[in-house]
């Protein structure tokens, strides 16, 4: 469960920031604390829209993970690093940016 209550963890607006929204998708609230953020998301569209998109990137993260569990031994760094850009690009359209 995470040591920071709603109260300490919202902007200025009252919105939970993402470290909390994370913990309330990954169920490291207490109840109470838990059931206070689904009320505050069950009204607020801008706070529907952050948890939408936290969950997009979970599963986006899962299955890049997923993709990586399933490399062969012996695969080169050069393929897995390929195959990594191919989980990315199918995820968000676009490959990611090189690094100098």
């Amino acid at each position: 469960m995470t040591d920071r209550p709603m109260d300490e963890t919202a902007d200025p607006g009252g919105h939970p920031d993402e470290g909390l929204i994370h913990a309330w998708l990954d169920e490291a609230l207490d109840a109470s604390e838990s059931e206070r953020l689904a009320a505050h998301v069950r009204d607020c569209s801008a706070c529907q829209a952050r948890v939408a998109e936290a969950r997009g990137l979970i599963a986006g993260a899962s299955r890049i993970v997923a993709e990586l569990d399933e490399v062969p031994v012996g695969t080169t760094l050069s393929r897995a690093r390929r195959r990594l850009m191919e989980a990315y690009e199918s995820l968000h359209g676009e490959r990611p940016a090189e690094r100098a």
